[in-house]
């Protein structure tokens, strides 16, 4: 029996989770910022990530220290492209929203998104693919939002990168092709399960 079919109740197969491909299908109860109760929004927590810089502490505490550290476990390419992430996203939040960087709505994250694809910081000032986008700056982006919400420490009740992938644009463009990565996947593991 393959991974994933089996009989566990409340547990979803392979295949249903292959066919779950809605962004909102992974947010919790909050599915737009719309739905976002004024007393959750994360503008009300200015004040205190005020001078944190919580993205070095997600890589430390990720990686069980320092860079050096993230090095020897991703690689220093990889290490090298999850720093230069985090400074391109908190300079973008800093400079252009005025916002800390914890602290983006869904708006945030597709303007982000859409500056990095539309050659922000490219030196060639050419438009990035969107599996360049993808693999270096959105899923250490959303990976980001998953470990603060995922933390008791932090208010995220909302993952504004979900959010922002459900209303379409360059983040919807980076869902979809992680989709198609996890249907390639799938298939070359368990078969092509169309008939």
């Amino acid at each position: 029996m393959a991974r994933g079919e089996h009989d566990t109740p409340g547990r979803p197969s392979g295949v249903e989770m292959r066919a779950n491909q809605n962004p909102k299908a992974r947010m919790g109860v909050f599915k737009s910022i719309d739905d976002v109760p004024d007393r959750y929004r994360l503008s009300n927590y200015a004040e205190e990530f005020r001078g944190n810089d919580t993205w070095s502490w997600y890589l430390m505490l990720r990686f069980d220290g320092t860079v050096n550290q993230a090095q020897g476990k991703l690689g220093k390419c990889r290490a090298g492209e999850l720093e230069r992430c985090g400074r391109y996203f908190k300079t973008f939040m800093h400079r252009k929203r005025d916002k800390h960087h914890a602290l983006a709505t869904p708006d945030d994250i597709e303007s982000f998104l859409s500056e990095i694809k539309d050659g922000y910081k490219n030196p060639t000032k050419q438009p990035r693919a969107t599996s360049t986008v993808y693999d270096t700056y959105f899923a250490p982006v959303n990976r980001f939002y998953d470990w603060l919400q995922s933390w008791v420490d932090f208010p995220h009740r909302h993952q504004p990168v979900l959010m922002a992938c459900a209303k379409g644009g360059v983040a919807r463009e980076c869902w979809d092709y992680r989709m198609g990565l996890a249907d390639k996947q799938f298939d070359k593991k368990h078969g092509d399960t169309d008939e």
